[in-house]
């Protein structure tokens, strides 16, 4: 099916039919999701038992549950509405999240970022499936299977090929899929929470932390589960909001993506951290298994889900990232050979617990990265060029484009950002501890010190574009009309 028949055709089959859309505008025929399905697609990204487990962080660190939920609210918060922004910019240019990267970093300045993102989201498959086995494997001894590597590379066989399925048919599969799941998913997670709450054995108040160890705490846990949670997603914002058909005004789009992303984060984080709030055993299974022991299959359910509705958001982005990075090819070849290198990821996962353990340490120390990049791309789409972008010239050669081969300096502020959030980074391998959060008992405001760092830098270092940028907006840079509201 061409790309332009996706308008013409129904919404199951466009489900079933796999997406040609590369990185390019997506055509304006085949722009058919509505804020609500925008609502859904990020909703089910996040409705993952990862999401409990990393609440469960703050009692683990020490903080009280009423800490926790204080802390989750204020940086969950921040991040999902730093999140909303950049699905403006998929809908204002119909054009994918890392091509957009192209108007701040160059042409081929671009490749670098582009391609880094691409090798973490990979890596994230395979990570975010290995999290939920031991959830799944342990909820099916109790039904009855044995326990052992056999079961467990069955479930990882299952769920990765599901996820490579739907991520591989593209956009329209994953729409339908988040749409028609999520809903279902969101009453039995509910049931969950009564559960808990009813049966679990709250502590509000008990906190082992106390002074510059509290300070310490509670800066590690906004960095990883609140900033670095909902903030992650903005390196593809743009991959799904750019399908957001005429009329849909950009109000309705940043409220229903921040909104979509914010409400399953705080929630099952909450869930998380009143499961573990006095617990002294930090094991999801058996947290799982004392409390929701009666609903096994629904639970099984839950986690199965999502494992398949986070992972296949990054089959589908991976190659996107590649496509943007210069990597020729159709982009269900990337999702394929996406799925590919993640299982292999996950095989050696599953061969060697303390190489899992490892990787996670290390792939948690990356919201530097998500930090820097994403302040340098906002302020380049929001301050330098206000707002605008010369969508064909993403796509001319190096040599013609108006945004330059090769942009030394957006790359000098990555680079900046990256060292300086290093710098107050307290993460856990040592390698990931800086000189400045060390100093200071193991305070973490690595989100924070990248974000300015990285952006002012950027500011300083393109004032002229600064200036330009606000005084002369070319015809090509002509804003997207706001539609009238519906």
């Amino acid at each position: 099916m061409s790309a332009t028949e996706f308008g013409r055709a129904g919404e199951l089959q466009n489900a079933l039919t796999v997406d040609q859309h590369g990185i390019e505008p997506i055509p304006v025929a085949d722009r058919d999701s509505t804020a609500w399905q925008q609502f859904w697609i990020w909703c089910g990204a996040n409705i993952t038992p990862t999401s409990w487990v990393v609440g469960a962080i703050g009692p683990e660190l020490g903080l009280s549950l009423v800490q926790s939920i204080f802390l989750m609210l204020i940086g969950q918060a921040a991040g999902a509405l730093i999140f909303g922004f950049f699905t403006l910019m998929g809908n204002r240019t119909g054009v994918s999240q890392l091509a957009l990267g192209r108007m701040a970093f160059g042409r081929r300045g671009n490749n670098i970022p582009s391609i880094l993102q691409a090798l973490i989201t990979l890596s994230w498959i395979g990570l975010n499936t290995y999290v939920v086995l031991n959830l799944a494997t342990y909820c099916l001894h109790r039904l009855g299977l044995p326990n052992n590597h056999a079961v467990e590379y069955a479930v990882a066989a299952f769920i990765m090929v599901f996820q490579i399925a739907v991520g591989t048919l593209g956009f329209y599969a994953i729409r339908t899929f988040e749409k028609w799941t999520v809903p279902v998913l969101a009453v039995v997670m509910a049931v969950m929470t009564v559960l808990a709450f009813a049966k679990g054995h709250i502590v509000w108040n008990h906190s082992t932390v106390h002074g510059a160890a509290l300070w310490s705490a509670g800066s590690e846990f906004m960095t990883a589960v609140g900033i670095g949670w909902g903030f992650s997603w903005v390196a593809w914002a743009s991959d799904y909001s750019r399908f957001t058909r005429a009329g849909t005004t950009e109000r309705k789009l940043y409220w229903a993506s921040s909104i979509g992303t914010f409400i399953p984060i705080i929630w099952l984080g909450i869930l998380g951290a009143a499961m573990a709030s006095s617990s002294t055993n930090s094991d999801p299974a058996q947290l799982v298994a004392s409390l929701f022991g009666v609903m096994t299959i629904p639970v099984l359910v839950v986690i199965m889900h999502g494992a398949v509705a986070v992972n296949v958001e990054s089959v589908y982005s991976a190659p996107l990232c590649m496509l943007a990075g210069g990597i020729k090819l159709k982009r269900w070849v990337g999702s394929l050979l996406t799925g590919l290198i993640a299982s292999g990821v996950l095989v050696a996962f599953l061969a060697s617990t303390k190489f899992a353990n490892s990787f996670t340490n290390y792939m948690n120390s990356f919201v530097i990265w998500t930090a820097a990049w994403g302040a340098i791309s906002l302020v380049d789409y929001c301050v330098i060029h206000v707002g605008r972008a010369d969508v064909e010239a993403l796509f001319d050669a190096p040599q013609k484009s108006r945004y330059g081969d090769v942009r030394w300096d957006s790359l000098f502020a990555l680079l900046v950002g990256l060292v300086a959030g290093w710098a107050f980074e307290y993460g856990s391998v040592s390698l990931f501890r800086g000189p400045i959060s060390v100093a200071t008992n193991g305070a973490d405001f690595s989100w924070l010190t990248a974000i300015l760092a990285s952006g002012l830098v950027y500011c300083g270092l393109t004032r002229k574009r600064l200036k330009r940028g606000r005084a002369v907006v070319s015809a090509s840079e002509a804003p997207v009309p706001e539609p009238a509201e519906t």
